[in-house]
C-alpha cells in the first residue's frame, strides 16, 4: 500500500470517529471528563512520518499511542473492540454477548496505533513483527477490511498462496462493513488480492474472474486492467505451449505412419486422419502463428523398417484426437 494511500485512509477514519468515544455501551472516563485523547495525536504524527516515508521515526509513536490505549482501557475479564463504524460496534458488542463476557467497544484509533505500526515494521523488512502488530490490529477490529487486507499480503510476500487467498478472502466478506467512503476501495483491493493469489495457484480463470468484479465496481482500475492483460498473455502462452506439445506428438506419429507406408495396410484410413491432423493444424497455426505450426512440418525421425502395425496407427490417431480436443477446450 502506498504511503499517501495509507495518509488518506487514516485522515478519513480519524474524521469519521470521536478520540475515545466507544460506540456501545458507554463512554470511557477520558470521554466522560471532556479530556483530549493522547493517542489520538500520536497516531495521527505517526501516519505523517509514514506519508513522508520515516517508517523509523512514526514506530516510536505508534509504539506510545498503543502504550497509552493498552494500560487506559485494557481490563481484565473484559473483551475490547475497536471500531469504526456504528455497524461494526455492533457487531463487535453482540460477539461479546454470545461469549457471555462483557464487551466494551471503542473508537479507531486503538486498532489504527497497532494498523500503523505493522505497517511501519513492513517498510522497515521486519516482517515476523508486522504480523504480530498487524495480528493485534485484527483481534481488536476482526472485521476491518484494510486490516485483513494488508494482513493477507505479508502472506503474498511469503508465497503462501493458498493461506493470502483465504486471509484475502475474509478481507472481501468484512468489506460488507467498510464505511461508504472506503467500501469500494477495500472491496477491490480484496478482490485484486484473491486475483493474485489464484494466478499464483494457476487458476487463470477464477483470477480473471475477480478481476472482472473490480471493474465492475471501478472501471478504470489500472490496476486490475493491467492484471488481465498480463493474465490474457499468460493463458495464451500456456495455450500454446499446450498445443506444441500435441501438435509435435501427433506430428511425430504422422512421420512414422508415413515412412512405414502405413497407408498400403489401411489406405482410408490414414487419408482420414491425415485430413483431419491437417484440418487441426490449420485451426491452431491460425490461433498461434504458422511459424510454429507449419504445413508438412519435416522430422527426421531413426525408426527400423518394420513394418506398419496397428499400434502406429492407433497413436496416429490419438495424437490428432488430442489435437482437436484442445482446440475445443480452447474456444
Amino acid at each position: 500500500m502506498g504511503m499517501k494511500f495509507f495518509a488518506a485512509i487514516l485522515l478519513s477514519l480519524l474524521l469519521s470517529a470521536c478520540a475515545t468515544k466507544p460506540n456501545v455501551p458507554a463512554a470511557p472516563p477520558a470521554a466522560q471528563a471532556g479530556s483530549v485523547d493522547a493517542g489520538t495525536a500520536l497516531v495521527a504524527q505517526a501516519a505523517v512520518f509514514l506519508n513522508t516515508k520515516k517508517p523509523a521515526q512514526a514506530l516510536p509513536l505508534a509504539d506510545q499511542a498503543i502504550a497509552y490505549y493498552e494500560s487506559t482501557y485494557r481490563k481484565s475479564g473484559v473483551l475490547v473492540f475497536s471500531a469504526r463504524s456504528l455497524p461494526e460496534s455492533m457487531l463487535y458488542a453482540l460477539e461479546g454477548a454470545e461469549a457471555k463476557m462483557s464487551a466494551q467497544v471503542y473508537g479507531v484509533e486503538w486498532g489504527l496505533a497497532y494498523f500503523a505500526k505493522g505497517f511501519a515494521l513492513v517498510d522497515l523488512h521486519r516482517i515476523p513483527e508486522a504480523k504480530v502488530a498487524y495480528d493485534a490490529a485484527i483481534k481488536l477490529s476482526p472485521r476491518n477490511s484494510k486490516y485483513l487486507s494488508e494482513r493477507a499480503q505479508i502472506d503474498i510476500v511469503e508465497r503462501n498462496w493458498q493461506k493470502a487467498l483465504e486471509a484475502f478472502q475474509k478481507a472481501l466478506d468484512a468489506a460488507d462493513l467498510s464505511p461508504p467512503q472506503l467500501k469500494t476501495a477495500e472491496t477491490t483491493r480484496a478482490l485484486r488480492g484473491m486475483a493474485f493469489a489464484q494466478v499464483e495457484l494457476g487458476n487463470l480463470a477464477a483470477a480473471k474472474a475477480l478481476h472482472e468484479r473490480v471493474l465492475q465496481l471501478d472501471p478504470k482500475n489500472e490496476m486490475s486492467l493491467n492484471e488481465l492483460r498480463y493474465i490474457q498473455n499468460q493463458k495464451k502462452a500456456a495455450g500454446e505451449e499446450e498445443a506444441m506439445t500435441v501438435f509435435t506428438r501427433a506430428n511425430y506419429f504422422r512421420v512414422v505412419v508415413k515412412q512405414r507406408r502405413c497407408d498400403a495396410m489401411d489406405g482410408p484410413l490414414v487419408a482420414a486422419a491425415n485430413a483431419r491432423f491437417e484440418a487441426a493444424r490449420k485451426a491452431i497455426a491460425a490461433r498461434y502463428g504458422e511459424t510454429y505450426f507449419p504445413e508438412n512440418q519435416a522430422t527426421r525421425i531413426t525408426i527400423s523398417d518394420a513394418p506398419c502395425d496397428q499400434r502406429a496407427l492407433d497413436l496416429y490417431q490419438q495424437g490428432v484426437q488430442s489435437m482437436e480436443s484442445l482446440l475445443a477446450r480452447q474456444k
